[in-house]
Order: structure tokens, then C-alpha cells, then sequence
């Protein structure tokens, strides 16, 4: 299954399969990130590995996109589980906040920041996250 049709194909449709990444190319993507990240390599470095690692991120804008959207997701999995560390019930509650000048989309998820959601509604039946709701999303979740 393509990368973006996966997380966003029912919100853009086929917009992005031309720079889709396979399942396995994915998986292959997050490792080469992380690797470059425990050697502390700068955001443009690991971008600029990407687009020599794989040859649809070969343009940078795509290896960027790539790059911020599993950094969100990454960064959205931290807050979600401290959450459930700093609520010491099970009633955690999170909010997501729209960036500022996020779009319709965003807006319409997130219910312009004003829905809140529990533990479990967090993570979508398939254990992914509801954040990043697209490619370059930058909607940040919060413990409320």
C-alpha cells in the first residue's frame, strides 16, 4: 500500500501517488532517519539522505515532506504516551491545536481545537495516530 494513500487518500485522493513510498519503503525511510538522528545529523542532512536513499524523494521537497510528517508523527507518539504517564487515571484527555493558518481540513478535524479526546482515541483502530492528518500537518496534540 502507497505511503500517502495509506494516512490521507480519503482526505486528498490520488494527489500524492506519484510520490508515494511502498510500506517497506516507509519502514526503510523511518530507520534511515533514525539512525541519522542518534548520529545527531542536522534536519537538511538527513533530508538530503533521503533524496540519495530513495529515488522518489530524489526532488527535495518531497524527502522534506517525508522528513516534518514522520518527525510530527514521531512527536505526537511522545506526547500521547507522556500523557498516559502524567494522568494517573485512566482519564486522559487531549486536545488538538490547529496551526495557525491550518486548513479546512485540520480545522474540520480537530474541531477548530475545540474536540476532546480520550486515550483511545488518540491511536485509530490500526494502532496508527490521528496526528499528522496530512502531509505537512502541523497541528500540535496537547494533554488537556
Amino acid at each position: 500500500m502507497k505511503f500517502f494513500k495509506l494516512y490521507w487518500a480519503n482526505v486528498f485522493g490520488n494527489r500524492f501517488e506519484k510520490r508515494a513510498l511502498t510500506e517497506k519503503e516507509l519502514s526503510a525511510a523511518r530507520e534511515l532517519i533514525a539512525e541519522c538522528e542518534s548520529k545527531k545529523m542536522m534536519s537538511s542532512q538527513i533530508v538530503r539522505k533521503l533524496q540519495e536513499s530513495f529515488p522518489e524523494l530524489s526532488e527535495k521537497y518531497r524527502a522534506e515532506t517525508v522528513y516534518w510528517t514522520e518527525s510530527k508523527r514521531k512527536e505526537t507518539n511522545i506526547i500521547a504516551h507522556a500523557g498516559e504517564e502524567l494522568v494517573e487515571d485512566e482519564d486522559v484527555t487531549y486536545k488538538i491545536i490547529p496551526s495557525p493558518g491550518a486548513c479546512d481540513v485540520c480545522r474540520k478535524k480537530s474541531g477548530n481545537g475545540n474536540f476532546k479526546f480520550k486515550k483511545g482515541e488518540v491511536f485509530t483502530k490500526d494502532g496508527s495516530m490521528i496526528l499528522p492528518f496530512h502531509p505537512n500537518c502541523y497541528c500540535i496534540l496537547i494533554v488537556v
